[in-house]
């Protein structure tokens, strides 16, 4: 009677885990794929941007007066978008690589609970013994990624301006 009662704990805390995995799982993909999105989407902006702006400059029938100073505003916004970029994709590697740990992790646990063929309760104190799993990667490069795409945006919509109004 007691080693029934003990399968029957085991097996609600093993399906009780079931559930919280799963449901953690659907809020954590949810999340990465919306922060995902807005990364490639910034990446995708600066790209777009970078070659429309410069039609401006490679554009004389316009009649525009460019002169020395909005091409150093243009070269510099384009810097920005260009720096922006840049910091997008190492986002993107820091975001691989900590989801390269985070499964390495995550199958290394999987394989303590599968190859010990113990007490739950041991399985449970190894696997408390293991480090804990960092919650979530570095964003540095996300927030300069953000700052240089604005930044850039700013500054080649502000010699924009001058430009067009000094016609």
């Amino acid at each position: 009677m007691d080693r029934l009662f003990k399968m029957d704990r085991e097996d609600r805390n093993f399906k009780e885990k079931l559930k919280l995995g799963s449901d953690a799982l659907f809020w954590n993909r949810l999340a990465n794929d919306s922060y995902f999105q807005f990364r490639n989407q910034l990446i995708i902006l600066a790209t777009i941007l970078l070659p429309l702006t410069a039609s401006v400059v490679a554009i004389p029938k316009a009649n525009l007066e460019i002169q020395l100073i909005d091409k150093i505003l243009l070269i510099l916004g384009w810097i920005c978008l260009g720096a922006s970029i840049v910091f997008g994709l190492i986002q993107h590697w820091i975001d691989t690589v900590f989801f390269v740990e985070l499964s390495a992790d995550s199958s290394l646990r999987e394989r303590i609970r599968k190859n010990l063929k113990v007490d739950i309760d041991i399985v449970d104190r190894v696997i408390d013994l293991l480090p804990t799993t960092k919650s979530k990667s570095a964003h540095w490069a996300l927030i300069f990624q953000v700052l240089f795409l604005f930044g850039g945006i700013l500054v080649i919509m502000s010699s924009a301006v001058v430009i067009l109004l000094r016609k």
